[in-house]
């Protein structure tokens, strides 16, 4: 497989499997949040923080909440932060980006 052919590959395969619904930041548009085409799979940004969090929200059996780029949620579970995918050097599976390779 060419390396053009690995890139497209791995752009199908994120698409397909949704890797950008959780692991690129979102932006927020007339047509509500889109992802941030500048940092696609980069994660929760790491010089961004949460929202301060109220227990009385978010504890068990009530609602989660999420930062406003949708890259980390809270809830009864405790804090999930999306992982960046751009540093994981492996086959185009991930990483579609030809500024990773």
């Amino acid at each position: 497989m060419t390396k053009d052919e690995m890139i497209a590959r791995g752009k199908y395969l994120t698409t397909i499997a949704g890797c950008n619904d959780c692991h690129t930041p979102k932006i927020m548009t007339e047509m509500g949040p889109m992802p941030d085409t500048s940092r696609l799979l980069s994660g929760q940004p790491a010089n961004e923080s949460n929202y301060a969090i109220d227990p009385n929200v978010v504890g068990p059996g009530k609602w989660m909440l999420t930062n406003g780029h949708l890259a980390s949620w809270v809830g009864p579970w405790g804090i999930s932060y999306s992982a960046n995918l751009t540093r994981i050097m492996q086959p185009a599976w991930c990483c579609f980006r030809r500024n990773v390779y």
